[in-house]
């Protein structure tokens, strides 16, 4: 049962409560066949990644040894550095970092990171530095800020709009956001109060859509569900279409019932007519190929759903992955996660080369954009980790990205002292300063899936921060 699309329980509480899960069903359509994979008619598919806890990506981009900032750097975070044991900077930099050839180097990429820094080489990653969201350090209030797209969001609002949501809104003509991830977090969320689902699709099991109507099967694991449903959807479900009495509410529940499984059938039917079974890169993710199989199995499902995006009216697609909060061990849990993410043959890799392999063109189509509460502070702290920041820097990684390197990546205002002659790297609990708003990054990827929509979905964009002299040209 928890494998289904949308829980029983959520689709009972939303069909009740007044969601439009219905008028969202009804703009989905059957959609037509994509013949040989052709994704010219593919639209713009922006692809959001929650990186849930406080992502440190000052471990997976690291300084050229030589310069005063690199000595500072290995000074305030060494301790991260645990296995194996390093006597110099220089060391640790040649055994874990490489620099990319792209836009003039001058930093490293992890080496856990190998497709990501082919892919900077390529020109298809920006590298977005000083961004701030949050300015706190709590992880509720900076998720929902994150989320919302909103540096006002009040930390108890949870019933409000996100700025995916607002995006697909702008976008039109029935675009929805679709979450891969377990939920459908704040940032699907539309503006109608009441109905902020109007436009969303939760897409955690691609091969195991919508409702079960059960066998009667008395050796299968739902049997006395699939039993009382079969009964109930055969016995009560067509006269309650046809008698459309609107004083008796499951009217209204078979026939959301009903659309979901129509959907759902012409799904079936989409994926089996072109990836009837997964390939064996694809499936490998979603049976436990990554450390995190979670992440994994939602990266399976995106490459499903790019194959039926016309019967989605896939826009916007929200994954997550959680395990960021790295106060201790950083390098034992982080690096496996860069691995996961970035790694050769591993999620984005994969899900690249395999629709490179059956749907050419389409991965193209797709930008990513890395998110996350807020950053780590500069130092280490005593446990081999990082406690909360703030700024970060900004990934966005796609075919259609214009890559190198914005604001400064390492800025040297870290290395300058106070009046009791310590600086910013050296003294705990500072952190990156904020220079760029993700208003700014945020509103740049929607002007790209579709123009003039960055200031509709981010009305104060113009009057947020940006670094001095640095362009949002990144895309």
């Amino acid at each position: 049962m928890s494998k289904a699309l949308i829980s029983r329980r959520r689709l009972l509480t939303q069909v009740l409560g007044g969601s439009a899960a219905g008028m969202m069903a009804a703009n989905w359509g059957t959609g037509t066949a994509w013949g040989h994979h052709d994704a010219t008619s593919l639209q713009k598919i922006l692809v959001h990644v929650m990186l849930l806890g406080g992502a440190d990506f000052r471990h997976l981009f690291a300084p050229v040894p030589g310069s005063a900032y690199a000595n500072a750097y290995w000074r305030a975070r060494s301790s991260l550095y645990r296995s194996p044991s390093y006597g110099s900077y220089a060391q640790a930099f040649a055994d874990q970092y490489k620099e990319p050839t792209f836009d003039g180097g001058g930093f490293g990429i992890h080496k856990n990171a190998g497709w990501l820094r082919r892919q900077f080489n390529n020109g298809n990653v920006a590298i977005i530095s000083n961004v701030y969201g949050s300015l706190n350090r709590d992880h509720d209030h900076s998720q929902l800020i994150a989320m919302a797209g909103d540096l006002e969001a009040d930390r108890l609002d949870k019933d409000r709009d996100g700025w995916g949501g607002r995006l697909v809104e702008a976008v039109g003509g029935g675009a929805n956001t679709v979450s891969l991830a377990g939920g459908v977090p704040i940032f699907c969320n539309g503006t109608t109060t009441g109905a902020r689902l109007n436009n969303v699709v939760h897409a955690n099991n691609t091969r195991d859509f919508a409702l079960p109507r059960g066998s009667g099967d008395d050796l299968s694991q739902n049997r006395v569900l699939g039993r009382a449903l079969r009964s109930y959807y055969l016995g009560e479900g067509p006269d309650a279409i046809a008698a459309n009495d609107p004083s008796w509410p499951f009217a209204r529940f078979f026939r959301h019932a009903m659309q979901i499984e129509t959907f759902g059938a012409s799904l079936e039917k989409r994926l089996a007519n072109h990836i009837p079974e997964r390939p064996a890169d694809i499936a490998s993710l979603y049976q436990g190929g990554l450390n995190d199989g979670y992440f994994g199995a939602q990266i399976a499902n995106l490459y499903d759903c790019m194959f039926a995006a016309d019967l989605l009216n896939l826009r916007v697609a929200h994954l997550d992955m959680g395990g960021w909060d790295t106060h201790d061990r950083q390098q034992e849990y982080i690096e496996g996660k860069f691995s996961d993410i970035f790694g050769n043959n591993a999620g984005l890799h994969s899900l690249y080369r395999q629709l490179d392999a059956d749907f050419a063109g389409a991965a193209n189509k797709l930008t990513f954009v890395f998110s996350s509460d807020f950053g780590r502070q500069l130092a280490a702290n005593g446990a081999n980790g990082t406690d909360h920041g703030r700024a970060n820097f900004s990934i966005v990684v796609g075919r259609q990205v214009n890559g190198g390197v914005y604001g400064e990546m390492f800025p040297q205002a870290e290395l300058n002292k106070d009046g009791t002659g310590i600086t910013r790297m050296e003294r705990g609990y500072f952190d990156i300063e904020g220079l760029t708003s993700l208003e700014r990054v945020f509103g740049g990827l929607c002007d790209w899936v579709k123009a003039g929509t960055g200031d509709q979905v981010f009305p104060n964009r113009s009057a947020s921060d940006l670094e001095f002299g640095v362009s949002m040209d990144f895309i």
